[in-house]
């Protein structure tokens, strides 16, 4: 096997006797949600040539049951020695205090396990980067969402490993699904955690968040191997992994990465420092004092970062545990192929779906905000990626899309405010899912067409029957930025390359531009900086979608 593809081995003693070697998967640990009125499996693994059956109780009483024998593992680095089952039970309506019991027969034979305390409800997987893992109790409404009252909210977080090792094994057994309180939900995605308190106030049932996400993240960490080395525009992400491994062993590699996390250690604690004796420092002068930045580390098959890695090590330890969809926030890591994300985005969305094997499971996602660091130039790559969301919107079928351009920050990757977000992640679900709310109330204008006349061009929208309000909002961070923000709202071009911001109106539901400057112009475009002012909301308090297009 190449030294490129993922076969770090277990432990010699991974599941050493029969009873170890079954399990079910570790998403069945604790309290766990169960999607109500929908077939659902129930997985894991066991010994070879095992019989496993599975009895859904209440009150006593068995409400159904299912039967299979085993079948060998998918994927044997990942499962050792042990074979899988899979064991699909019928509907039930939502509700509490369920016990299943399952049971494994295996040479003669009999071992049990029984989850206690099952509810069931919506379940979302909440994946992405470091926007989706920001933490409840480090969000601007965390202290007050935590001494609040305990929402029917339970939340399992995927094991945050890369590697299959001993500690891959321990951190597996002990992940368990937690129900909400002060302790258990500071760690939870904060994104996730209002989206779900959300939905289940709507919905009036319990609602699970499965996390399952890295700070840091390419799209690519999250999608198949095959998927990315045999696509003509996403092979790039290939080649740079197998150039940077080149012909390094296993062992050569993990020196190489142990060496690295031994550096950024360090490195990190006088960096820290640096910036609490002064937090306004430069980052070129807190590298002077602190050393190279190192960061993210080697790029070889002990690196979270490679390509397939934490889809491998993540994302298929949770499947197929029964979900009703996906809410995703990431982009940030490809803004350096911003021209290529619109393909990533989508074939990353078709392999979440295929892994489920339900084409139909909606994918809800965040569009980047506005956000650039000091003295970085507007290079437009955010631009560019947002563009490439919008696209996915309109041609991937399923699919919602919260428009967050005001929820970012000036020279913070991470904006502190989290509830806007989850907020609008949650007015998708309960529109295009569940269909609680008319698609007006949960969507953002996007642009639809353009006339001209004389020198004024009329922009039309979908979803702006609400009408336009006008805002003078500067997305958070420093509100006096030592450098000018960029204050172009609507700008037009003859040539798609020189840019001329002009004056707009709006008479309801219209936008009128005053292009007397740009006689013909060909293209127009909104809110397109890295950075800037967000001027435009529908009535509904969401902000036009930013985009560019040709006029037709």
């Amino acid at each position: 096997m190449n030294n490129y593809i993922y076969d770090t081995d277990y432990p010699s003693n991974y599941m050493a006797s029969e009873s170890s070697r079954f399990r079910p998967a570790s998403v069945f640990n604790g309290c766990p949600v169960f999607k109500r009125n929908s077939p659902f499996t129930v997985f894991g693994e066991c010994p070879e040539d095992s019989l496993v059956s599975a009895e859904l109780f209440k009150d006593g009483k068995c409400l159904c049951t299912a039967t299979e024998r085993s079948k060998p593992a998918a994927c044997n680095r990942v499962y050792g020695k042990s074979e899988v089952f899979r064991l699909i039970l019928p509907a039930q309506p939502q509700g509490y205090g369920y016990e299943l019991l399952i049971t494994c027969i295996t040479k003669g034979e009999f071992h049990t396990h029984r989850i206690k305390d099952i509810c069931f409800g919506e379940v979302f997987v909440a994946g992405g980067q470091s926007n989706m893992e920001f933490e409840l109790q480090n969000c601007t409404e965390g202290p007050e969402a935590l001494r609040g009252e305990s929402p029917d909210v339970r939340f399992y977080y995927t094991p945050k490993n890369h590697v299959f090792d001993a500690k891959f094994t321990e951190d597996e057994n002990k992940a368990s699904w937690m129900k909400f309180s002060k302790k258990n939900a500071k760690n939870w995605s904060a994104v996730g955690y209002f989206f779900a308190r959300e939905l289940s106030s709507k919905l009036g049932c319990p609602v699970g968040i499965i996390g399952c996400n890295w700070g840091g993240t390419s799209a690519t960490a999250w999608m198949p191997y095959e998927t990315i080395e045999f696509d003509s525009a996403l092979k790039v992400y290939a080649e740079d992994y197998k150039k940077a491994i080149g012909e390094k062993s296993k062992e050569e590699q993990k020196k190489e990465w142990e060496d690295y996390i031994t550096y950024n250690t360090k490195w990190q604690k006088k960096i820290d420092r640096i910036y609490k004796k002064n937090p306004k420092a430069s980052w070129d002068d807190a590298l002077k004092k602190a050393g190279e930045c190192k960061y993210p580390g080697p790029l070889n098959s002990f690196n979270p970062m490679r390509p397939s890695g934490l889809f491998e090590t993540m994302l298929r330890r949770i499947v197929p545990y029964t979900v009703s969809g996906f809410i995703y926030y990431q982009g940030e890591s490809d803004d350096h192929r911003p021209e290529i994300y619109e393909r990533l985005f989508g074939k990353l969305i078709d392999s979440w779906r295929h892994l489920w094997n339900d084409e139909s499971l909606p994918f809800f996602f965040v569009q980047l905000p506005m956000h650039r660091y000091i003295g970085d130039p507007d290079k437009k790559n955010w631009c560019i990626i947002r563009n490439a969301q919008t696209k996915v919107l309109q041609h991937k079928e399923r699919t919602g899309m919260a428009v967050a351009l005001d929820c970012g920050a000036y020279n913070d990757i991470h904006p502190k405010k989290k509830a806007e977000i989850g907020h609008r992640l949650a007015l998708q679900a309960l529109s295009k899912l569940y269909g609680v709310i008319g698609e007006e109330e949960a969507n953002s204008p996007i642009f639809d067409y353009c006339t001209q006349e004389g020198h004024t061009l009329i922009l039309n929208f979908k979803n702006a029957n609400l009408g336009f309000e006008l805002h003078e909002s500067i997305p958070d961070g420093d509100p006096n930025p030592p450098e000018k923000i960029n204050e172009a709202c609507f700008e037009v071009s003859e040539d798609g390359i020189n840019w001329v911001s002009v004056p707009f109106v709006t008479n309801g539901v219209q936008i009128r531009l005053s292009s007397e400057s740009i006689p013909n112009p060909r293209f127009v475009r909104y809110a397109y900086t890295n950075y800037g002012k967000v001027s435009v909301f529908s009535k509904n308090q969401l902000p036009l979608t930013p985009f560019e297009c040709e006029i037709q």
